[in-house]
């Protein structure tokens, strides 16, 4: 192997711990979950629309912090999650991204922030 080789191999050794580290999940609690209701339709009814798209005000407490963030998801809630609940979660500026039982990362959309008093 030549010194080039070795250079690649221990860039992108690097590059993975950075981005391994850069989102260290942390456990977090459901405090609540509200589904909005759903939208009426403009015009000739009162009847709500119908959608597949449901969203969702999650709050979650994790490290000092309360985090409230809207979850807008087709179909329904992930059946993990519910008030009480321990997740996987990291937020990075105005995204939350939590852990689903599968291990995929779902985004919410952080509205609010503050430290628990």
């Amino acid at each position: 192997m030549n010194y080039r080789s070795i250079s690649v191999v221990l860039v992108s050794i690097f590059l993975l711990l950075a981005i391994g580290f850069a989102q260290n999940y942390q456990p977090g609690k459901i405090v609540s979950i509200a589904k909005h209701e759903a939208a009426t339709t403009p015009g000739h009814t009162d009847a709500p629309m119908k959608s597949d798209v449901h969203d969702y005000d999650v709050t979650i407490s994790s490290g000092g912090t309360v985090y409230t963030a809207l979850y807008h998801h087709p179909g329904d809630l992930e059946p993990a999650w519910s008030e009480g609940k321990e997740v996987q979660m990291y937020a990075s500026g105005k995204t939350l991204k939590v852990k689903t039982t599968n291990g995929k990362s779902e985004k919410l959309k952080i509205v609010s922030s503050k430290p628990i008093s």
